[in-house]
């Protein structure tokens, strides 16, 4: 029974995370800006043990997942424990 609560549980989560992203689109559209589906990639953040990143698509085109994004120099991963910017760093330290 778990299991089928989980699988409902992402098959939600997949549906909402699109149908928010097509609110951008939508709203990109009216204001004459392009998302570029080629260039755009996708990344998900939990503290939970098990990762999951939904496809998110533009223009029926999946777009890539990155599962270490980088921001404003800091290198992230999926579960916010910066373990590959700590080791980034301390490689250039050393």
């Amino acid at each position: 029974m778990n299991a089928d609560v989980s699988l409902v549980s992402t098959q939600q989560a997949k549906t909402t995370v699109q149908f928010a992203f097509n609110i951008v689109i939508k709203w990109s559209k009216e204001y004459k800006l392009v998302i570029n589906g080629i260039k755009s990639k996708s990344s998900c953040f939990t503290f939970a043990n098990e990762l999951w990143c939904p496809n998110i698509s533009i223009n029926n085109r999946v777009v890539r997942h990155e599962p270490h994004p980088k921001l404003l120099g800091v290198t992230l991963d999926g579960t916010l424990t910066f373990g590959k910017h700590v080791k980034r760093i301390s490689a250039r330290a050393s």
